[in-house]
């Protein structure tokens, strides 16, 4: 920390020094521009910073205290002011040379983002479907991290990533979500290119995540032993990978892979071990095609390993190593686990994957490897113990994770994606970025408004079943007659959940909207049909009575349908009334657009106008 009167000193002596002739101009200023990057204690910016955080916190608690109250134009015009400010301020900074600061204006630019989507599905009214939200994210964090440069952007970018993927996987029973990489290879570019190791490990952990969840829906089904034989392989090809970059040098965010292919490879194998002792999981598995597809790309890399690193007393015992945990599977695939020969075999192979990762830590300098080794070394001697002296008693151990260096090769030239932004001015990339998340979410409210304008309406009998959500303010959860749907004559069987679905809805006698067939492609509407688009939740729901309560004796097997109609935000406190009056008091007329999504435009309550939603 420098003071003022050793900065006026030292102006004294410079000059007295030029003078004398000890230094020259050209040093002098070189001191003085030094000296000007460095920051000294100055009272008034602490105390304009100090007075900014005071009236950020009235202006919060003002906005907080008044929320119910502003109309949602002024709302909205509140989330795109706080959006444009962060991204100008961040612009501010990058021109002030404070890389660091604009980062984080940049960052906190997204977050508003982001929370301006889920205040923006509260006052419209959006359905609730959290993955496109998360989607939304993901995409305004991508251009953020492209146009300022900023890190912490692309941070957010791949942790919604994982959860817009994770939730298309989990609401399609484990089908696999191609589309997660049409984001996550642009990202991966711009990451390639950083030196933010948060950032390469977040790349390496989304990527990870993608190839667990590859399987199926294994979470939720029985859990099969060929999972563990994939996740082994994926594991040793991850250190395959991530040591053969640090070897011969390659992009920085490559060498991340190394350290969690280690924790999954410690991870399996050790499992491995714990089935192979016990009487009642030592069994047998199945080898599927994605099995024998993850172990050729496994062998396939630590090949490479073996032909290409340039030090072999890392690599080759590294590789023997890898190459031992790949053979563990074959003795379960081979059926000998059944008898002592299988236990010896796996408890030996085991243990000479911990001293080959040992040995390739010591001889190569790699810590991490000598770390995981080591770990394994010990964890495989404690279960051997467990399972071999008798005890049954569950223990709880806690291994404290140690971050290891190790060595970074050469870096690879690769298209650099921020060489790409010093072409563009910065106040152009500024107005794009603020263009790209202000015309998001105003997108977002002109979708809804274009529904309410254009849509045709229908009437809908309804009973509110849930209470209040406590993170989303009070609102009302709805279901309909419509909502549960008899399947055509193919049935159900074609339809998963988590497919969209077309049902076309005609008039009964009182006017109300009734289901009258379902298809997975959208049909043509006859004369006073209307076709409403929803997404499958169940295809075994029971159908429904007269009082519209579920009656499986009266047929089961229908599809339960949800259109984004579901829920509907209420002023605070008037949800729980809502909630608990007769569900024939209660109607819901909504507007379906052309290609089928509807959006709630009235809600009334023994015929008389409750709530009326106003496109804006």
């Amino acid at each position: 920390m420098l003071t003022g009167s050793y900065r006026k000193r030292l102006e004294t002596d410079l000059t007295r020094w030029v003078g004398e002739g000890l230094l020259t101009a050209e040093s002098a200023s070189a001191i003085r521009r030094s000296l000007a990057t460095e920051g000294g204690f100055r009272l008034p910016a602490l105390l304009g910073l100090f007075g900014g955080l005071l009236i950020a916190a009235s202006v919060s608690a003002f906005v907080a205290a008044n929320w119910e109250a502003m109309p949602r134009l002024l709302k909205l015009a509140m989330i795109l002011a706080g959006v444009v400010a962060a991204l100008g301020m961040a612009a501010r900074l990058e021109r002030r040379g404070s890389a660091a600061g604009a980062d984080a204006a940049a960052t906190c630019a997204v977050l508003i983002f982001g929370a301006g989507i889920a205040l923006i599905g509260q006052m419209y009214h959006l359905p609730a479907d959290w993955p496109a939200g998360a989607l939304m994210v993901a995409l305004g964090g991508l251009a953020v991290a492209f146009l300022m440069g900023s890190n912490g952007a692309l941070v957010v970018t791949f942790v919604a990533l994982c959860a817009w993927s994770g939730g298309r996987w989990q609401g399609s029973n484990g089908a696999i979500h191609l589309p997660f990489f049409l984001i996550y290879l642009p990202a991966l570019w711009l990451a390639l290119n950083r030196s933010n190791r948060l950032v390469h490990h977040l790349a390496v952990l989304a990527l990870g995540l993608w190839l667990a969840v590859l399987p199926g829906d294994w979470i939720n089904g029985r859990f099969d032993y060929g999972l563990l034989a994939y996740g082994l392989a994926v594991s040793v090809s991850f250190v395959a990978l991530g040591a053969l970059v640090l070897d011969r040098g390659g992009p920085a965010l490559l060498t991340a892979c190394l350290p969690w292919g280690l924790v999954g490879l410690v991870l399996m194998v050790d499992i491995e071990l714990i089935r192979i002792l016990d009487a009642r999981e030592s069994r047998g598995g199945t080898a599927s095609v994605l099995n024998y597809l993850a172990h050729g790309a496994a062998v396939g890399l630590v090949a490479a390993l073996v032909a290409g690193a340039r030090d072999r007393r890392f690599a080759w015992p590294l590789a023997a190593g890898l190459v031992l945990a790949l053979l563990v599977p074959l003795v379960f695939w081979r059926g000998l686990v059944v008898g002592l020969p299988g236990r010896v075999v796996v408890a030996g192979l085991v243990l000479g994957v911990a001293i080959a990762l040992v040995v390739a830590g010591v001889s190569g300098g790699v810590r991490r490897l000598t770390l995981a080794g080591s770990s394994l070394f010990g964890l495989a001697i404690l279960i051997l113990l467990w399972q071999t002296v008798g005890t049954r008693q569950r223990r709880a151990a806690s291994v404290r994770a140690a971050r290891a260096t190790g060595r970074r090769g050469r870096m690879m030239t690769l298209p650099h994606a921020d060489a790409l932004l010093r072409r563009l001015p910065l106040i152009g990339r500024m107005l794009a970025a603020m263009l790209l998340l202000c015309g998001g979410l105003l997108a977002l409210v002109e979708s809804r408004a274009a529904i309410l304008r254009n849509g045709t309406e229908v009437r809908l009998r309804t009973v509110p079943v849930d209470p209040r959500d406590l993170f989303r303010g009070d609102y009302v959860v709805l279901a309909y007659p419509i909502s549960i749907v008899a399947p055509g004559p193919g049935g159900a069987a074609g339809m998963r959940r988590g497919d969209t679905v077309y049902v076309t809805l005609t008039r009964d006698a009182e006017g109300f909207a009734q289901a009258k067939a379902v298809a997975a492609a959208r049909p043509a509407a006859g004369q006073g049909e209307v076709v409403i688009a929803g997404r499958v939740q169940s295809t075994g729901a029971c159908a429904l009575n007269e009082a519209g309560q579920a009656d499986c004796g009266a047929g089961a097997g229908r599809l339960r349908v949800a259109y984004g109609l579901e829920s509907y935000f209420v002023p605070q406190g008037e949800g729980r009334a809502i909630e608990t009056m007769s569900k024939a008091r209660i109607e819901v007329v909504a507007a379906v657009a052309s290609d089928g999504t509807a959006a709630i435009k009235r809600l009334l309550i023994d015929g008389q106008l409750v709530y009326a939603e106003p496109p804006y």
